[in-house]
């Protein structure tokens, strides 16, 4: 009797652990169908990665000297493997943990790996009397950086750095499909009014995301027009509301943040109707800043793919999956 429930406990016990290992998801594409159906537990991600050490570039846009952007790259063993682009989230560069242990997966397996900086991170700034106003959702960094690359690449990109690959590959669809091989989009904020509809203490743990941004950028904001006292606020409230508040006072063609996000919804699904290379999207069952994925749009285009996996906003689970699937592929 006794061995019995022995047996029954370690049944439960192995069914529940199959359970949580089980990843829910749909795909078009066999390759990434028998890329999931193979993954093997000694193939684990390092969440804990030294520091590594990167060259790091500079790219100047050719009609504004002032208009420029970093990023840095570590070669590869094998030239014959595309390079890997990784888009960091809000906040987040090539050192951060996340990164690094995706940096590294790739570069153990012969890839080279380019990390665009997102402009504020790492000590990297916007020039103070540079003309253009940019957005942190902008995406023309990535169609610069993928032409100086100038070959086939895996773009991986996480939160705020998945919204800008969404964008640029929606809107940019005939030159991605010149550079672009597979794309990863992780922890994607789909229904950008979601902010407006959680809890608001919830929502500001993801406000410290703005502050180097705003913080390395503040000349730059003030000879944008925006008020000094404003700036300081946002850094001070660590207020990506306050944020958008500027952006909104700075395009002047949305009179509130509801209006403002719903047009971004709008482009985001004429962007997923428009991309036409190998996409996969990742995110999290307990994440509460990305709790949904426009299901039926990803099925609507054949080269859209998606998988959920158990872990929060930018667990590293979802870099388990990615790499596990690139590099089987």
């Amino acid at each position: 009797m006794l061995v019995q429930m022995f047996v029954l406990i370690m049944v439960i016990i192995a069914v529940t652990y199959y359970q949580k290992k089980q990843i829910k998801y749909f795909t078009n594409n066999n390759e990434i169908q028998k890329a999931i159906l193979q993954l093997r537990n000694n193939s684990s991600l390092q969440t804990k990665v030294d520091k590594i050490q990167y060259q790091r570039f500079k790219i100047n846009y050719d009609y504004n000297i002032d208009d420029y952007f970093y990023y840095d790259y570590i070669s590869g063993s094998d030239s014959s493997k595309p390079t890997v682009v990784v888009l960091p989230f809000l906040g987040g560069h090539s050192q951060s943990n996340l990164i690094r242990s995706v940096v590294k997966r790739f570069n153990d397996h012969g890839h080279s790996v380019a990390v665009l900086l997102q402009r504020g991170s790492l000590g990297t700034s916007n020039h103070p009397n540079q003309q253009k106003f940019r957005q942190v959702s902008d995406y023309e960094d990535i169609e610069i950086l993928l032409k100086v690359l100038n070959s086939k690449v895996i773009l991986i990109g996480y939160s705020m750095g998945a919204y800008q690959l969404v964008r640029y590959l929606g809107l940019q669809s005939k030159l991605a499909q010149q550079y672009v091989e597979y794309a990863f989009v992780s922890y994607f904020l789909c229904d950008q009014v979601i902010p407006l509809k959680i809890d608001k203490q919830k929502f500001n743990r993801f406000g410290c995301s703005i502050v180097n941004h705003v913080q390395q950028n503040s000349l730059y904001l003030i000879n944008q027009g925006f008020e000094e006292q404003q700036v300081q606020q946002i850094i001070e409230q660590k207020s990506l509301y306050l944020y958008d508040d500027l952006v909104i006072q700075k395009l002047q063609n949305h009179c509130s943040k509801e209006d403002l996000y719903q047009s971004r919804n709008e482009e985001i699904n004429k962007c997923l109707q428009n991309i036409n290379v190998p996409c996969m999207f990742v995110w999290g069952k307990q994440d509460a800043l990305t709790p949904t994925l426009p299901v039926a749009s990803i099925k609507a285009n054949i080269n859209l793919s998606y998988a959920q996996v158990n872990g929060d906003h930018l667990d590293p689970v979802a870099n388990q999956l990615i790499c596990n699937i690139a590099l089987n592929m």
